[in-house]
């Protein structure tokens, strides 16, 4: 799975690559908190190609599901806000200040889990006087 990146650029365009690895590490995290037994409803795509465009309800859904996680497992004191930013006439979009916050965030939640885990301690293996 390719690296978050929270260093995008308002030079920088968002394009089919960065769509796809935003909702990979959506599912990958979801997978993680549904194996700890928290269930975030998360809605992801299935694949972005080259040329397709995040319409305004796509924008919305990608917010939604990094919300649902924070919101069903923990959130982090780096967290930073998700928002629909607007243009001057008044239409959605997203800018390289939101993607970095996306990206952020679900850096932050992945940490939050690795840290979960490494704190758990090992018991070893239960045995029954087998040699």
């Amino acid at each position: 799975m390719q690296p978050l990146n929270y260093n995008h650029t308002t030079r920088d365009y968002y394009n089919y690559t960065d769509l796809n690895r935003m909702d990979d590490w959506t599912k990958a995290i979801h997978t993680k908190l549904l194996d700890l037994g928290y269930n975030a409803p998360i809605s992801t795509r299935a694949v972005w190609k080259y040329g397709d465009y995040p319409t305004v309800g796509e924008l919305a859904r990608i917010r939604n599901n990094i919300n649902s996680l924070r919101n069903h497992f923990f959130s982090p004191p780096e967290w930073r806000e998700l928002k629909a930013v607007y243009r001057e006439d008044g239409r959605e979009t997203i800018t390289a200040e939101q993607v970095n916050a996306q990206e952020w965030d679900l850096q932050m939640i992945d940490n939050a889990i690795e840290s979960m885990l490494a704190s758990y301690p090992y018991a070893g293996e239960w045995n029954a006087g087998e040699a």
